[in-house]
């Protein structure tokens, strides 16, 4: 592997959109392990991004059955978007985050698809590893990475559609990583409500008021209520009335889009995108395969859609998306980018799907294996694919001391009870009792003892039994104020 980029140059653009949300190393750091304590001393202080991407292919996004050739494409051939054909130029980027700490903490994988209608990018994959600290909030990273992909490809005059599915499970990337106690995992409600937070600011921002909307198969309308804030609606952006016209000269007009269409009778095979191993793609497959993919249409689709048993078995499911023009001063700023794109190293398609594999096939079950996966990892990744991050996000002394001043979000899954304090770690102060309404349960002051009534107490011969039952309630008091610390 080729040394990681220094943070100008080509990690410039890297470090204009990520470096105001990591935590910065002031003076010479030492190497932390997961509970904040120092191991031994490292020379890197910074974070180091690893970029992967494809060559660009053709894909077929989406295809019209009308203007193929009647009985000229089999039902396998339709069940599938092809790669050698279309009018799409694809391209797949995988990302990943190393701390100061030399573990990995984050990884993306997105699919990116232009055509002349649409810059599409589709987040095929978020997970992290629960090694950071608690002063990095994941969730401004991620936000990062995503404006950095929008902006750098958009186009002038031309739609940029964010797409998700979220789903929780108990990791995507990180193989053993969910038995990390310090992983956040987050319920599939919660999952939904923190993409929501992490795009929603985008599409007020980067995308000019553009549509955000939000469709959960199977949900009640009250409970959608109770999910939905702005910008956030219910309905998707495949529906008709998001593919109409809402702009003027490239800026959004958010208002001309706030009505869901009453009916959206176009096809689905020709309207929804295909994406990789995405549930929405699967049954436009199954679709393809019962010959019904030249009759079906959106609103049909998204009908049978929550009926299937991926959407029956209690699991909450969310498809989130964002469409409008991004946000850009001048139209050659634009034409820039286009001709820079991000930086990262471009790579033949067999040679990223082994980089995938021996990422999502490494063990980050316990701090060690985790170490040790990254830093092979990190040596196999091919040469200008390494970036050097400084952080600019200041940090208080306390937060940088103590881990558990401070919360962070991880984007996945499942409820979890709160943690237990961690070997290594400050121990916080003991908590006192509250008794509700912001009162305090004050301890029991110790009755005052004259000389006459320690005699008396000496004398007693139920003094013993007197003694052990104080130092019983004692105790109780003692593991009373004792708390356990949620990270």
């Amino acid at each position: 592997m080729g040394h990681a980029s220094p943070p100008g140059g080509a990690a410039g653009i890297w470090n204009h959109y990520l470096s105001r949300h990591l935590p910065q190393h002031t003076t010479r750091s030492a190497d932390l392990d997961v509970a904040g304590s120092k191991r031994q001393e490292v020379d890197d202080r910074d974070y180091t991004l690893h970029h992967v991407a494809t060559k660009p292919a053709k894909y077929a996004l989406t295809r019209d059955p009308s203007k193929e050739e009647k009985g000229g494409a089999t039902k396998a051939a339709r069940s599938t978007s092809s790669t050698t054909c279309g009018s799409d130029n694809a391209t797949t980027h995988f990302l990943t985050l190393t701390a100061p700490n030399r573990l990995h903490i984050l990884a993306l994988e997105l699919n990116v698809y232009t055509n002349a209608s649409y810059t599409t990018i589709f987040i095929a994959k978020a997970d992290t590893t629960g090694y950071h600290l608690p002063t990095l909030s994941i969730g401004a990273v991620v936000a990062a990475i995503i404006r950095a992909f929008v902006e750098t490809t958009a186009r002038f005059g031309v739609q940029t559609r964010i797409c998700l599915f979220a789903r929780a499970q108990p990791q995507y990337i990180f193989l053993g990583s969910a038995k990390n106690a310090r992983k956040h995992v987050l319920s599939d409600r919660e999952l939904i409500q923190w993409w929501m937070k992490v795009l929603g600011p985008m599409a007020e921002q980067a995308m000019g008021s553009a549509l955000a909307r939000l469709h959960i198969p199977g949900a009640e309308p009250a409970y959608m209520r109770s999910v939905l804030t702005p910008p956030w609606t219910d309905g998707h952006i495949f529906s008709s009335d998001s593919t109409e016209d809402h702009t003027d000269n490239g800026v959004n007009n958010a208002a001309a889009a706030t009505t869901p269409s009453t009916g959206d009778h176009r096809l689905a095979v020709a309207t929804i995108p295909n994406f990789p191993d995405d549930p929405k793609s699967r049954f436009l497959n199954v679709l393809a395969s019962e010959a019904r993919d030249r009759t079906t249409s959106v609103d049909r689709f998204f009908l049978e859609l929550q009926m299937r048993q991926e959407f029956l078995m209690g699991f909450v499911s969310g498809i989130l998306g964002v469409q409008g023009c991004v946000v850009v001063p001048r139209e050659d700023e634009v034409q820039s980018h286009e001709k820079g794109g991000l930086p990262g190293a471009v790579v033949e398609s067999k040679v990223y799907l082994r980089i995938h594999d021996a990422i999502i096939t490494s063990d980050y079950s316990d701090e060690e294996l985790a170490r040790n996966a990254t830093a092979q990892l990190c040596a196999d990744m091919p040469a200008g694919s390494a970036f050097v991050l400084h952080g600019t996000k200041p940090v208080s002394k306390a937060d940088s001391n103590d881990g558990s001043t401070a919360s962070s979000s991880t984007p996945t899954v499942s409820s979890s009870p709160s943690q237990p304090h961690l070997a290594g770690q400050v121990k916080p102060p003991a908590t006192v009792t509250l008794i509700g309404q912001g009162l305090i349960r004050k301890r029991a002051k110790p009755p005052r003892t004259t000389a006459a009534a320690t005699a008396a107490a000496s004398a007693s011969t139920s003094a013993p039994q007197a003694s052990t039952q104080d130092k019983s309630a004692d105790e109780s008091q003692s593991k009373r104020t004792k708390t356990s610390v949620n990270i």
